[in-house]
């Protein structure tokens, strides 16, 4: 059979689809079909779209809401859509695909696998696996990247010396990077905790400190004291991480536990974000689009290479999983909130009005992605 397939990009296409129908006829919409019978097509034509087309978040098809009059129902089109000289037989027969004859709209099907036949657990489950393969996306490249290239070593850098206290009396800088302790050197993977294990252990003695200042390697003499309030030793720093420069290569069990605290710190450091930026609006002018975005990232890995073009991964991807569980309309997590709406009910909501709710949460997504990009290319151009 003939059919004319229209894409996304309103381009038009006569094609022939052979048997079986569904499989043919599902590849050029993308997944499941679902037969629609609107009223802006004369008998005997049908529309075929994608049953789980607002679900994985297909953009809209201009003809398909036209066609179906979307601006009346609500109910949107999206994905590529086929038109068919098939869809209406006699009363009590079949279309192509199974669907009986007073299905006029489409909704229901006798095919068991269907998205709209699952037990709503299995739905909620299904809505949540966008958002999960965010998650387990940037997890599984980060173990590899740990696993095969290794983990990047640290030096513990003096941050900040308090005044009076037996660092700021021998002479130790912010800026100084400690060497080692007694002739032992702070574990590279994490040097400002080893270095805090380090001076702790000394128990009070004095302690030889190698450091390095401007480039040179010298040492400092210096006694800790007790401190009652945090019950162990101190000398009066603050001590950061730097990075030393050096790869030190790890086991897989290591990389799987890096990775997975990266990955915790990233997500707690935007869900903050996030929070800050509704709560008191701090960081709204920093926000950007896609232009802006690829414009940081393409800078970031001009200077710092291949690591930058992981670190982004990890933050972006992470990101976008945070963000499609929000529950805003449109969005992955509107759509849990509804089929747990369902669940708590026993009896799913009126489609229509969730279609509205998802139409105009849509709109409002496309809109302020459009102002995200002219506000980048503005900044780009020096304004």
């Amino acid at each position: 059979m003939k059919g004319l397939v229209i894409t996304t990009e309103n381009k038009m296409q006569v094609r022939e689809f052979g048997e079986p129908a569904y499989e043919t006829i599902g590849k050029a919409v993308g997944g499941w079909i679902e037969v629609v019978h609107p009223k802006g097509l004369p008998d005997p034509f049908c529309m075929v779209v994608n049953e789980e087309g607002l679900l994985h978040g297909l953009p809209l098809n201009l003809f398909g809401c036209i066609l179906y009059d979307t601006v009346r129902h609500g109910n949107p089109i999206v994905g590529n859509i086929v038109i068919l000289k098939e869809g209406f037989t006699t009363p009590g027969e079949r279309d192509f695909i199974g669907l009986d004859e007073d299905d006029v709209e489409g909704k229901a099907t006798n095919d068991p696998r269907a998205f709209g036949k699952q037990p709503v657990w299995k739905r909620m489950l299904s809505v949540l696996m966008g958002p999960g393969m965010n998650f387990l996306l940037p997890l599984v490249v980060l173990v590899l990247y740990f696993w095969i290239g290794g983990v990047t070593g640290t030096e513990a850098l003096v941050a900040d010396v308090e005044q009076g206290g037996p660092a700021y009396t021998a002479g130790l800088q912010a800026g100084d990077i400690i060497l080692d302790v007694n002739g032992t050197a702070p574990n590279p993977e994490n040097a400002s905790q080893s270095l805090t294990e380090l001076i702790n252990a000394s128990q009070g003695d004095a302690m030889v400190l190698g450091i390095r200042r401007d480039g040179e390697r010298t040492e400092i003499t210096l006694t800790p004291f007790y401190d009652t309030e945090t019950g162990r030793y101190r000398m009066g720093i603050h001590v950061s991480a730097a990075a030393s420069g050096e790869m030190l290569p790890v086991s897989f069990g290591e990389a799987v536990r890096d990775s997975w605290n990266v990955c915790v710190n990233a997500a707690t450091i935007i869900g903050q974000a996030l929070r800050d930026m509704v709560t008191t609006g701090a960081g709204l002018n920093e926000v950007g689009g896609v232009v802006g975005t690829v414009a940081a990232v393409s800078e970031q890995v001009n200077t710092y290479g291949f690591a930058a073009f992981i670190n982004a991964l990890v933050v972006i991807s992470i990101n976008l999983g945070i963000m499609n569980l929000l529950p805003i309309p449109g969005l992955d997590g509107a759509r849990f909130l509804f089929l747990l709406v369902e669940a708590i009910r026993r009896k799913p909501l009126p489609q229509k009005k969730e279609a509205i709710v998802n139409l105009i949460g849509m709109a409002l997504l496309f809109g302020l992605m459009i102002l995200l990009v002219f506000k980048d290319v503005w900044t780009l151009m020096g304004h």
